[in-house]
């Protein structure tokens, strides 16, 4: 094989994996486009599941133990923030400059 054969056997090779490369991307691409608009779903379909349970028309028994489960952790984490709320007061009417953290809607601290 003569050298010239030699680099254009491997420009070949360099190719044929750059294009192997792209379409391994491309699918990764999609995959988490679709993996995405999953979790958009389930996130609407948990939304609607607990719209309905609140308002008591949630009538799938394998769902309300779930829904249940969620709606304490709810009570658990309002009872968290005003817990969390009542020390930022209670520094505050001491004098203390304590950093108020405001709940989002994660349930985390601004």
């Amino acid at each position: 094989m003569s050298f010239l054969e030699s680099v254009q056997h491997g420009i070949e090779k360099a190719s044929q994996e750059a294009a192997r490369l792209a379409k391994i991307q491309h699918l990764h691409g999609i995959v988490n486009d679709l993996s995405n608009k999953i979790n958009q779903d389930s996130q609407d379909m948990l939304t609607k599941a607990m719209e309905l349970f609140q308002g008591g028309h949630l009538t799938q028994s394998e769902l309300l133990p779930i829904c249940q489960q969620i709606v304490t952790y709810q009570q658990q984490i309002a009872e968290v923030h005003a817990e969390i709320q009542k020390i930022q007061e209670e520094a505050h009417a001491q004098g203390e400059a304590a950093p108020v953290a405001t709940p989002t809607a994660s349930g985390g601290t601004n």
